[in-house]
């Protein structure tokens, strides 16, 4: 009710409907894992309702049996959880550069690469100097500085968690990230 008034609102005085604020959330989800080979599972197909008793505007597709809605609902690829690199040296979950994720990983989209090939935009260096420091600018203007750089391309990745499973310092784990609108209580 409150954003129909407030799009009202807007509309009748010619401004364009500000958006409500969200938030996002983190949360760690330390027991995640999937049932095995779900991205392997075909896609199930909606019983019809069959021609001859198709009449006027009759729905022709039918709902699943649950077992086949359950199915279907595990080839989802659960787009809200991401792994997430995190390394804090009070922890103790530093990367030790052991390679066990990008082993583990079935689609091959995590890689080490070594720093001299890495070409950054300016943004990116930018966010990195802001958030790192001293350490980046080692990196980025060490000119054929030495070290290792992990990378994991998004695109590819089916979120199976094996990568944080694997990872024997706890710097990767799975997270979901939550929208969170403003909770509008009555006064």
């Amino acid at each position: 009710g409150r954003k129909a008034a407030a799009s009202i609102h807007a509309f009748l005085r010619g401004l364009p409907a500000a958006p409500e604020p969200l938030s996002v959330v983190l949360q760690p989800l330390p027991q995640y894992t999937r049932v095995p080979d779900y991205e392997g599972v075909p896609r199930q197909r909606p019983p019809v309702l069959p021609i001859d008793r198709r009449i006027g505007i009759a729905e022709i597709e039918q709902c699943f049996p649950e077992e086949t809605a359950r199915l279907e609902g595990s080839r989802c690829l659960r787009c809200w959880v991401n792994t997430v690199f995190r390394e804090d040296p009070e922890l103790g979950t530093e990367c030790i550069l052991c390679g066990a994720c990008a082993d583990v990983c079935p689609e091959r989209c995590i890689e080490f690469v070594p720093v001299s090939e890495v070409e950054a935009d300016p943004a990116l260096r930018e966010a990195a100097l802001a958030e790192y420091g001293e350490a980046a600018a080692i990196l980025f203007e060490g000119g054929g500085a030495a070290g290792t750089v992990l990378v994991k391309d998004e695109t590819v990745c089916i979120r199976c968690g094996l990568c944080a499973e694997r990872c024997p310092a706890g710097t990767i784990t799975m997270e979901q990230f939550i929208l969170e609108e403003p909770s509008h209580e009555r006064r």
